[in-house]
């Protein structure tokens, strides 16, 4: 699958959010960087281009999405994929998340495509953007279950505490400014990560403000356990 209309920016901005879905475990297609002839992707015919690919997911490429709402998200959570996916548009700041981004093959397996307009130049690592896919499941729970879905986000967003992206794929030299915009990009993650926990519970239970986790990998239920406000 080709992209070939893409700004420099915005072929990094996929990779390096393929990327960032993998470190959490989610199904982000595979991504390249390819060279394409423009006749062969619905342009005219000129220069070979150098854009973005992913590989075609779902057995014979007819992964699609779901168009009701409540059908896609039940698909989501029976694949136990929904807490870390929130997470990822929370950590890469993905505000045009919409049902179209997330396909789903035909044995039911989902597949999150479509993150060009993620990182944007210029947002700050602490600043909240819309998340679509965390609203969507918010919007109907209750207190304690935002609560308890809260403490879900905390356990899939672990994996990007422990993440390592510093080392630009090599192909992102064909890319106009591509390493450095990859290296951009990946501070702009490490420092959000700062900050994730902070957005996360501000987004879920947004009431009791931020409470901080200690500094263990696991929530501390034991009754000595602490908070820090």
């Amino acid at each position: 699958y080709v992209k070939p209309k893409l700004t420099p920016r915005q072929v990094v901005s996929e990779v390096v959010a393929s990327l960032a879905g993998q470190v959490l475990g989610l199904p982000c297609p595979q991504p390249y960087i390819v060279s394409v002839a423009p006749h062969l992707v619905g342009m005219p015919r000129g220069s070979v281009l150098t854009t973005f690919g992913s590989a075609q997911v779902g057995p014979r490429s007819l992964a699609t999405p779901v168009r009701s709402l409540d059908v896609m998200l039940e698909l989501l959570r029976k694949s136990k994929l929904i807490d870390a996916a929130c997470v990822f548009d929370e950590w890469i700041a993905n505000s045009v998340r919409g049902s179209g981004d997330l396909v789903f093959d035909p044995e039911g397996q989902v597949w999150l495509i479509d993150h060009e307009g993620a990182l944007s130049a210029g947002l700050a690592p602490d600043r909240a953007e819309t998340n679509w896919l965390a609203q969507r499941v918010l919007e109907t729970l209750t207190l304690r279950q935002r609560t308890a879905v809260l403490n879900n986000w905390r356990e899939a967003s672990l994996p990007a505490q422990r993440s390592q992206l510093s080392r630009a794929p090599v192909e992102l030299a064909r890319v106009q400014r591509g390493v450095e915009t990859y290296k951009e990009l990946v501070q702009f993650l490490e420092s959000r990560l700062a900050h994730l926990d902070a957005l996360l519970s501000l987004r879920a239970v947004p009431e009791q403000g931020h409470i901080e986790q200690t500094k263990s990998e696991k929530p501390n239920h034991d009754a000595d356990g602490t908070s820090n406000l």
